[in-house]
């Protein structure tokens, strides 16, 4: 495995961002496939060494070794040892393509889907994310990402106040259809996002997680969640102890609209008051600033720490395939018998 760059590249705080790795052009092809190099050095590499490569940089595009289906993305995914964390409470229309990936938001690809922490908007949320393309479009359809810590330090010193009244966090309201709605970027419906057609469960779900609903009459369900962080500390053994501008609130403010929902009283903060838009204007403007929207190439796939990198989507044309799995933090055991000495690729 080397290091490479790519033009898109940000250093923050003299650290590259993204790292991206790729196979060593030195390799003996007799020793096997890139693929099968590359799973034979993840499982060589002890847990530490991936976890601080990721801790340090936030995420790590793997370039080059031409992942070419779900199924071999998804035995990527369970090399390197994450246990699965299943997409439940999540707004967006998916479909389940192998045991632990789906595919990415499937809303129109006129629709831009602005900067986000994976499932900040729940109490819930995995720690990593990876997404793997399978087929990049025509123009357009990156995957920008951007350094969480470095946004909140921009917006603390522009608008302080702002972040102060985000650290006590804000709700987030949301009207979800009965089916899926696959027209919209937050269509998915309450019985595929809470996995039940029956509204007494549904109910007793909202109370496990202190969320408030309402049955609405065509079907659809209100609901809004407890006050949420919305400003946290990387906090933990072996974190970064960075403060992070970690949730949805640009995504909600200008994304949830539907026939459903409208973005702007989609989100408030704890004392119930609305967001500022023209602070939601220079976020957003900030975000674009300091992302790194690299162009997808087929197979490549990247991972990212979802407690200090944001991600994003940006309109496109043509067909696109880009797929996702999700993953806490905590490692499954691996097999011992798999591992052998670290290679280089």
């Amino acid at each position: 495995m080397v290091s490479i760059r790519i033009p898109e590249q940000k250093v923050f705080d003299g650290i590259e961002f993204p790292l991206v790795l790729g196979p060593n052009k030195k390799m003996n092809i007799s020793e096997g496939t890139l693929q099968e190099r590359l799973t034979k050095w993840v499982l060589a590499s002890t847990p530490k060494l991936l976890d601080d490569l990721l801790l340090k940089h936030g995420a790590i595009l793997f370039k080059g070794f031409h992942i070419d289906s779900p199924h071999h993305f998804n035995d990527i995914v369970e090399t390197f040892g994450f246990e699965n964390f299943p997409y439940v409470g999540g707004a967006a229309v998916r479909r389940q393509l192998a045991p632990r990936v789906f595919t990415t938001n499937e809303s129109p690809p006129t629709e831009k889907i602005p900067f986000h922490h994976e499932m900040a908007q729940v109490p819930a949320f995995p720690d990593k994310v990876f997404f793997q393309c399978d087929m990049p479009s025509e123009t357009g359809g990156e995957t920008p990402v951007l350094p969480s810590w470095e946004i909140c330090r921009r917006l603390e010193a522009l608008h302080p106040e702002f972040i102060r009244k985000l650290e006590k966090g804000v709700r987030y309201i949301r009207v979800m259809p009965e089916e899926d709605d696959p027209s919209s970027a937050i269509g998915r419906g309450w019985k595929s996002t809470y996995a039940t057609s029956d509204r007494s469960k549904v109910s007793n779900i909202l109370k496990s997680l202190n969320y408030s609903g309402e049955w609405l009459p065509d079907g659809s369900l209100r609901t809004i969640s407890p006050v949420l962080p919305a400003v946290r500390h990387d906090l933990g053994e072996n974190r970064s102890g960075r403060k992070t501008f970690f949730n949805s609130v640009v995504a909600v403010f200008t994304g949830w609209n539907d026939s459903r929902n409208k973005g702007e009283t989609a989100i408030e903060f704890a004392d119930g008051s609305y967001l500022d838009p023209s602070l939601i204007t220079v976020a957003g403007r900030l975000m674009e600033e300091l992302a790194v929207a690299f162009p997808w190439c087929r197979g490549d796939f990247i991972l990212i720490d979802n407690h200090t990198v944001m991600h994003s989507r940006r309109p496109f044309t043509g067909k696109r395939i880009v797929t996702a799995s999700l993953a806490k933090a905590l490692r499954a055991p691996l097999d011992e018998l798999k591992k052998g000495p670290r290679e280089e690729l």
